[in-house]
């Protein structure tokens, strides 16, 4: 709306939370079983994968809704709400 986001500045947000997501992965699954415990951990680790399905095929499906719906800056500010939202 105010002309100082660009489609590229999308992209390197998108590649740093990439980078982040490659560190905290790893992190998480060997927390994982810290957590539940070794009679756990393929349930847990099930559960946490269809999770992250769920999310990979909802996601897009979602954004390109609202992206066609509102346009490209709505949707990114609709996304930073969601974001803060969940802070």
């Amino acid at each position: 709306m105010t002309g100082y986001i660009s489609p590229w500045h999308i992209f390197a947000v998108a590649f740093l939370q990439g980078v982040a997501f490659s560190i905290e992965d790893p992190s998480r699954r060997t927390a994982m079983l810290d957590i539940v415990g070794r009679n756990r951990l393929v349930n847990a680790m099930s559960l946490e994968l269809v999770g992250q399905i769920l999310g990979k095929m909802t996601g897009p499906f979602i954004g390109g809704l609202i992206t066609g719906l509102m346009g490209f800056t709505e949707a990114f500010i609709f996304v930073i709400m969601i974001h803060l939202i969940s802070l």
